[in-house]
C-alpha cells in the first residue's frame, strides 16, 4: 500500500522545486527579451536624435511651445478686448434707446392728457341742440368713466398680444 501512495503524488503533477525551476527559467527568458527590446529602442532613439545637439534631444517634442503659448495668449486677450468693446458699444446703444423710449412715452402721455382735457372742455361747452342747455356734469363723468374702462380694455388686449 505504501508504494501506491508515492504513485499518487507523482500523478498530481510537478513538484514545488520543478515549478520554481520553471519560473526561474521563464523569468530569465523574459529578462533577455526585455534587454533586447531596450537595446532596440535605444538604437531607434539614437537614430532619431542623430545630428541634434544634446540639449535639444530631450526637448524635441517641445519645440515652439512657448511661442505657440504666447501667440494663443495674445489672441485670447485680443478676443476679450473685442468682446469688451462690442459689449460697451451695445450697452451705450441700449442706454440711448431706453432714454429715447422714455422721452417718447412721456411725450405720448402729455399728448394723451392734453387731448382728454381738450375733449372735456369741448364737452363742457357743448349745448343740447333743442334745449340749449349744457351737458350735465354727471353725464360727462359717466362718459369719462366709460372711456377710461375702454382704454383699460385696450391696454389689456395689447399686453396679451
Amino acid at each position: 500500500g505504501a508504494g501506491g501512495g508515492e504513485e499518487d503524488e507523482e500523478d498530481m503533477g510537478p513538484t514545488v522545486e520543478e515549478l520554481v525551476d520553471r519560473a526561474a527559467a521563464e523569468q530569465s527568458r523574459l529578462q533577455d527579451i526585455n534587454d533586447m527590446l531596450q537595446k532596440k529602442s535605444r538604437l531607434a532613439l539614437d537614430f532619431r536624435n542623430k545630428g541634434r545637439p544634446p540639449l535639444v534631444r530631450d526637448t524635441s517634442r517641445l519645440d515652439g511651445v512657448s511661442a505657440r503659448y504666447r501667440s494663443s495668449l495674445k489672441q485670447w486677450i485680443e478676443t476679450l478686448e473685442d468682446r469688451d468693446r462690442v459689449e460697451g458699444h451695445y450697452q451705450s446703444t441700449v442706454f440711448d434707446m431706453k432714454s429715447t423710449l422714455e422721452e417718447r412715452i412721456k411725450r405720448a402721455d402729455d399728448i394723451s392728457k392734453a387731448y382728454k382735457h381738450f375733449r372735456l372742455e369741448v364737452a363742457k361747452s357743448a349745448e343740447h341742440s333743442k334745449t340749449a342747455r349744457p351737458i350735465s356734469e354727471r353725464l360727462l363723468t359717466s362718459l369719462e368713466q366709460e372711456d377710461q374702462e375702454k382704454e383699460e380694455e385696450v391696454q389689456r388686449v395689447r399686453l396679451k398680444n
